[in-house]
């Protein structure tokens, strides 16, 4: 009697497991608002924990501390993506196996290489374009590669990976595939943008609240751009080289002299790269796949 009393209720607690799963993967946008809480708060936990001051107290080291701490942010990356997410909704299991959610993701999709590359290529040009446009216009223009060598700024390429590789695949890959199976490709896009956004909030945990805002202003509108090259593209890959690629420009920073930098100089800036960078990124994606369909 016990036996079959304990078969039982494992067969209902896996039973309300699975539709619990099943819960999530018929309501996108309950999942997505989850995933987007699930990556603010694993991404940002060390600044939660306190993971660099705990490094410190070990060494005053400036790049262990920082490889410390990538080293963290990419481990939490790995976790949320690749363990908590498939666990949620059911990708663990044998009949969905890891190569379903990484399709679902459009990581493993049957794409034209060369237009993915160039998908990934042509809009970073298009921003570095718009910055020096942007950087003259504003008089904050002064190129200085040394400043790579300042501050270890050089640590940016690998830093940058952390939101380049992550961000991408929680938001332009698990949350628009979701988002995608409820509305129509471009709400879709629009709905992972502002969720985009929103997630950078979790930055409140570090920086102030004026600058918290405008970044994500800026990241809404980078997300539909983003958003729509994945759409198009049916890959997940350029928008995250452009991520990364971007966010190596901006934090450099390559082209901009933060000794001329004023709060008036530098809303105009960002504001320009806000309205204009998506519209880039937009247009060389009807472009390169105007023959994909009307999305």
């Amino acid at each position: 009697m016990i036996e079959v009393s304990n078969n039982s209720s494992d067969k209902n607690a896996s039973g309300v497991e699975e539709r619990q799963k099943s819960r999530l993967k018929d309501s996108p946008l309950v999942s997505s608002i989850l995933i987007a809480i699930l990556t603010g708060i694993f991404l940002q936990m060390t600044w939660i924990i306190g993971v660099q001051e705990m490094v410190g107290a070990f060494t005053s080291d400036i790049p262990t501390i920082l490889f410390a701490d990538f080293g963290f942010r990419m481990t939490m990356g790995v976790i949320l993506v690749f363990l908590i997410i498939p666990l949620l909704f059911g990708y663990h299991r044998k009949d969905s196996p890891l190569k379903e959610y990484l399709e679902h993701m459009r990581v493993k999709k049957e794409v034209s290489i060369t237009k993915t590359i160039l998908m990934g290529v042509l809009p970073l040009l298009g921003f570095i374009l718009l910055m020096l446009i942007l950087a003259l216009s504003t008089g904050i223009f002064n190129p200085n590669p040394a400043v790579l060598i300042n501050d270890y700024r050089w640590l940016v390429f690998f830093l940058a990976l952390v939101p380049g590789i992550w961000e991408e695949l929680a938001f332009r890959g698990v949350i628009l595939s979701n988002l995608e199976q409820r509305f129509s490709p471009r709400t879709s896009v629009l709905i992972s943008a502002v969720l985009f956004g929103l997630f950078h909030f979790s930055n409140l945990v570090k920086d102030d609240l004026v600058s918290v805002i405008l970044v994500a202003i800026m990241a809404t509108a980078f997300g539909i751009g983003w958003g729509y090259i994945v759409v198009k593209s049916n890959s997940v890959l350029p928008a995250v080289f452009i991520h990364y690629a971007v966010d190596v420009v901006l934090i450099g920073p390559l082209f901009v002299d933060a000794n001329l930098v004023t709060d008036a100089s530098i809303f105009m800036f960002a504001m320009g790269l806000t309205i204009f960078f998506p519209i880039v990124c937009v247009i060389l994606a009807k472009m390169l796949f105007r023959n994909e369909g009307s999305k």
